[in-house]
């Protein structure tokens, strides 16, 4: 399992998060859907003291992992925050599943182990943290970025991102909540990206998306 090797993690990251932007020193990034920090403290050791990134997970029992990977490898850089980002301040309700991360998600019924959480827009992080750019932002929440966009007027300081669209898990498991992918390919088309995806042949990895802001293109000093 890649989660245990580092080695393996690595070359399913520069696979996966890491397709068109790797992170290097310095960089502020923003990673909304941390789970348990294992991805976070790659990107944490790419941007180094001169960095920083923002690891954003709702799920408390995973915020819990967050933090203790963040505590046991001294990750300095790393701000942790236990929210949901939708499009608007508020409260939101999240499935707990021990076994199954993916379950996680706040479309899910509200069961016995569902947990209230904080929910902020990405507007709302940006201003509380005062954040005046990011140089990468990955997002993997679930179905949750088709609200995420919503409350995502700032989008023009992202200059690299990478998003997971979960229209697989909408086409496996026949929950239309989970189509994203024509909407956050509108919305970054409307906010001036250039968009790159992939063909592979399986699923979870031709649904991610991603996007390079046109003002690096056009003035790449």
């Amino acid at each position: 399992n890649y989660k245990f090797n580092l080695l393996r993690l690595n070359n399913f990251m520069k696979d996966i998060n890491f397709y068109k932007y790797t992170p290097i020193d310095g960089d502020i990034c923003i990673e909304l859907g941390s789970a348990n920090g294992i991805e976070t403290l790659i990107i944490s050791k790419l941007i180094g003291n001169n960095g920083k990134i923002f690891a954003v997970e709702a799920s408390p029992k995973n915020y819990h992992m967050l933090e203790t990977c963040i505590e046991k490898n001294n990750l300095n850089n790393v701000v942790p925050l236990n929210l949901a980002v939708t499009e608007k301040k508020g409260k939101v309700y999240i499935e707990e599943d021990s076994v199954d991360y993916i379950k996680n998600n706040i479309f899910a019924p509200q069961k016995n182990n569902s947990a209230e959480v904080l929910s902020l827009s990405m507007d709302d992080i940006i201003e509380n943290y005062n954040i005046k750019k990011i140089d990468y932002l990955k997002v993997n929440i679930e179905g949750s970025e088709k609200l995420m966009i919503k409350g995502f007027n700032k989008i023009n300081i992202v200059n690299n991102l990478a998003i997971s669209c979960h229209d697989f898990l909408g086409r496996r498991n026949g929950d239309k909540n989970l189509y994203t992918k024509d909407l956050i390919v509108d919305f970054l088309l409307d906010n001036n990206f250039t968009l790159y995806n992939r063909e592979t042949g399986t699923d979870y990895k031709d649904d991610w998306i991603y996007g390079l802001n046109n003002k690096i293109i056009n003035n790449p000093s």
